[in-house]
């Protein structure tokens, strides 16, 4: 009676020990577990024992080998080769063979880079019933400059992969589309889908955020949602994420406003490398929010935006030589960051626009002659 396997290391200390002893079958079996069921690397015995059973003709061996190929983990492989095997393998297993022609030219891995050419294997094999071969050739097409995406088609290729393989990867990119194709509803079922596979993926996190942030494909915009999804991206040390939350405690959306906590989450977004913070942390300084007003610190912050060609820094520095309590009003450096503002804002940015619009009355106001 053959021993009970309690164990996977068990199991392959089994099929190990039979391919010492020259058996094949133990050799693939153990080689397979491997480089289909994990990500770690090949031992060197088993490499010995892939690169014997391919070259003897093993169809399932020299599929083994292009996956462990296209990993890109390890070794230097001769593609050539594998184009050779893969062409000799569509007589019988076209499905595979193509879908395999395809990864070798697909731009981004290692082999021939041609995406055309990779575009025609794909079909072929999608053609011959392999739905999963989707995903690679919607990843060809995204992958253009060149063209207009077919972002129709390349939804319906993944939406195919979906149904046999849903991933990650696929929902991922589907999100996306969707999002490009304007179906936000289906974009944030996608990345909730991803959210449950890949919860520590930043991004989607931030994806979703922004969707309950805006409302775009949600029943009602929530902004507590919002921020507890901006909070684990934060925590899994995006910046773009430790930047919203400080704007949630400031804003007080979503949560009640506290100038100290927003204080925090701005100079550690800035440290992260989120420039976009500047004006929001600058303007702590200048009024004292959650810190100590310190104008000169304002000032840095704001001038470092301005560097950046930031149209809210500018604006705010405007602000501040505007009214310059201690001095009085310096009309030309006015005059100078609303001009900058102006070349700098981004068209439909209202709360910037907004307060050019409010400094420059006041600015006009400050130089009409009195009636």
């Amino acid at each position: 009676m053959a021993k009970k396997r309690n164990t996977i290391e068990d199991y392959l200390n089994e099929l190990y020990r039979r391919g010492m002893a020259g058996d094949e079958g133990a050799q693939l079996e153990y080689i397979q577990f491997y480089v289909m069921e994990t990500d770690m690397p090949l031992p060197d015995e088993a490499k010995v024992w892939l690169v014997t059973l391919a070259e003897k003709g093993d169809a399932l061996a020299r599929r083994c080998y292009f996956a462990w190929a296209m990993s890109g983990n390890e070794g230097n492989f001769d593609w050539l080769k594998m184009e050779q095997w893969a062409l000799a393998l569509a007589d019988g297993a076209p499905r595979d063979a193509y879908c395999m022609l395809g990864m070798l030219y697909e731009p981004g891995l290692p082999g021939f880079d041609d995406d055309k050419v990779a575009e025609a294997h794909y079909r072929k094999s999608l053609e011959c019933g392999n739905e999963g071969c989707a995903f690679y050739l919607a990843r060809v097409l995204l992958g253009r400059e060149e063209d207009e995406t077919p972002y129709a088609e390349v939804r319906e290729l993944l939406e195919r992969a979906e149904r046999v393989n849903p991933s990650a990867p696929v929902y991922d990119l589907l999100g996306t589309v969707c999002q490009e194709l304007g179906d936000d509803a289906a974009a944030v079922k996608c990345f909730q889908k991803l959210h449950r596979l890949e919860p520590d993926d930043a991004e989607c996190c931030m994806e979703l955020a922004r969707h309950y942030a805006t409302g775009a494909g949600v029943s009602r915009i929530d902004h507590e949602i919002a921020l507890r999804y901006f909070q684990k991206a934060a925590n899994l040390g995006d910046a773009e994420g430790t930047f919203m939350v400080g704007l949630s405690y400031y804003d007080g959306v979503g949560t009640r406003r506290n100038y100290k906590r927003a204080v925090d989450y701005f100079q550690r977004a800035l440290e992260m490398g989120e420039m976009r913070v500047l004006p929001q942390l600058g303007s702590c300084y200048y009024y004292g929010e959650g810190v100590r007003a310190d104008l000169q610190k304002a000032e840095e912050l704001w001038q470092r935006g301005v560097e950046l060609k930031d149209a809210f820094c500018c604006a705010l520095l405007a602000v501040r030589y505007l009214e310059n309590e201690d001095k009085g009003p310096d009309v030309e450096r006015v005059k100078e960051y609303q001009r900058l503002a102006r070349e700098y804002v981004e068209e439909g940015d209202s709360h910037v626009e907004g307060c050019i619009a409010t400094t420059q009355q006041l600015l006009d106001s400050l130089l009409s002659p009195a009636e």
